[in-house]
């Protein structure tokens, strides 16, 4: 994924996040769905970092 991509899903998933916190929905409902787009946001942050880690040089 390019980091453009990336930069696009992320602030989708912010304004998601934004959206469900100022919700009438109840709760424990906003809760478990920011927690779910936590989840996400951190595995797309780590599959970043892997790809943006330079390959290892043989010794």
């Amino acid at each position: 994924m390019k980091e453009t991509q990336a930069q696009f899903h992320w602030q989708n998933l912010e304004t998601i996040k934004y959206a469900l916190d100022n919700s009438l929905m109840p709760h424990q409902q906003v809760k478990q769905l920011i927690n779910a787009i936590d989840t996400l946001q951190r595995d797309l942050q780590q599959g970043l970092r892997i790809d943006t880690i330079p390959p290892r040089k043989p010794n």
